[in-house]
Order: structure tokens, then C-alpha cells, then sequence
């Protein structure tokens, strides 16, 4: 029984270190496969370069080392600047004669 117990919790270890070890997903990632992406939840990290709260809709750009992406949300919007972690779902807003906008839809229950 004492066994178990150790197998069980070790095995739970290596689960979180794993999850943990993963991080946010890099923009480039999203932006270079977004048929992949599209609908998923993913969470980025960096800096915010610029932020718009306009009357229909409010959005800022993220920026980490390989990418930046335009974040669309319901919450009040960060100041330039600001380094943050944003959580949401990827949605490629259109696509056409190839150009596509790719953005992520911030979950506020984060």
C-alpha cells in the first residue's frame, strides 16, 4: 500500500511539473498555423504596444520575443507598456487572398 501512495504522488509530480514546465504559447506559434489554432483556448504573455477602448469594442496588442497579436476584450483595456498574461480563444477574424487577422478573444473569467 505504501508503494502505491509513492507511485501515485510521484506520478501526480511529474503531471504538474510537466503542465507547468509549458508556459504560454508564443505568438508566432498561433500566427504561422491559424487554421491549428483556431478556436482554441491558449494563454500568451508579453508587453502591451498599443491599446484602443473604442465605443463597440476594446482591444490591445501583445507583443512577446517572437510575434505581436491583437487581443479583443470585454475588460478595461492595459497601458502601453504593461507586461502582462492574457488567457483567451484564438479566432481567425478573416481570411482572404491571403491575408488573414488572427486575434484572441480574452476569457474575463481569467
Amino acid at each position: 500500500m505504501c508503494t502505491f501512495k509513492r507511485e501515485r504522488s510521484a506520478g501526480l509530480t511529474i503531471l504538474l511539473l510537466a503542465c507547468s514546465a509549458a508556459g504560454p504559447t508564443k505568438i508566432k506559434q498561433i500566427l504561422d498555423d491559424p487554421r491549428e489554432h483556431d478556436g482554441r483556448e491558449v494563454t500568451i504573455e508579453g508587453q502591451v504596444q498599443t491599446s484602443a477602448n473604442l465605443v463597440l469594442f476594446k482591444y490591445f496588442v501583445v507583443k512577446d520575443e517572437t510575434a505581436e497579436i491583437i487581443v479583443i476584450t470585454s475588460e478595461p483595456v492595459p497601458t502601453r507598456g504593461e507586461r502582462l498574461r492574457v488567457h483567451g480563444r484564438v479566432n481567425q477574424a478573416f481570411a482572404f487572398q491571403g491575408k488573414s487577422l488572427t486575434v484572441v478573444m480574452e476569457d474575463s473569467k481569467h
